[in-house]
């Protein structure tokens, strides 16, 4: 029984200083709670492809609190050149906001002044998260899982080429029944 006590003693400080995961800028990412989660799961070869339905999809859904999540697979990448990775991935952050602000201004909107708040670029040395949704190293498709405001997984759905029904099923998921 000492032992294991012991064991628990000198653990318990490991894991209560668990630091939360960062983005690429080395903020904390957000657990989403209370707030539609939408996880995208790419890598090199699917980055590019999911650009513009990604700020296709988020201005569609404007009217929903969102929480976006881009997990970037960098598997593959030699560490060498995982700096020069997340610079690419900083850069485009940075012109995907830009696209997205264009869109309101093309609608004759004003753009949410903290559209930067629910967006998170992760850099994925190892994988782990992309192993844990069923994607292989070198996967060909992006794929994209959404989560409802209670944190029940809502859509689990190739991307881009399901885009409406992702979008359906967040709008399904967030309605509010009617009243009689």
């Amino acid at each position: 029984m000492k032992a294991l006590l012991l064991i628990f003693v000198l653990a318990f400080p490991l894991v209560a200083s668990a630091e939360p995961e960062k983005d690429i800028f080395g903020r904390s990412v957000p657990e989403g709670r209370g707030q539609v989660v939408l996880v995208l799961y790419a890598n090199r070869q699917t980055q590019d492809a999911c650009d513009d339905p990604m700020n296709d999809l988020t201005f569609n859904l404007r009217d929903i609190d969102i929480l976006v999540l881009i997990r970037i697979d960098l598997r593959g990448i030699p560490s060498i050149f995982e700096g020069i990775a997340k610079r690419i991935m900083r850069s485009a952050y940075v012109d995907g906001l830009e696209k997205y602000r264009k869109k309101f201004r093309d609608a004759k909107l004003e753009p949410p002044k903290d559209d930067d708040k629910g967006l998170f670029f992760i850099a994925d040395s190892y994988g782990k998260p992309h192993q844990a949704a069923g994607l292989a190293s070198g996967f060909k498709e992006a794929m994209m899982v959404a989560y409802d405001p209670a944190g029940r997984e809502i859509a689990r759905m190739k991307f881009p080429q399901q885009l409406s029904e992702i979008e359906a099923a967040i709008r399904k998921a967030v309605a509010k029944p009617a009243t009689k």
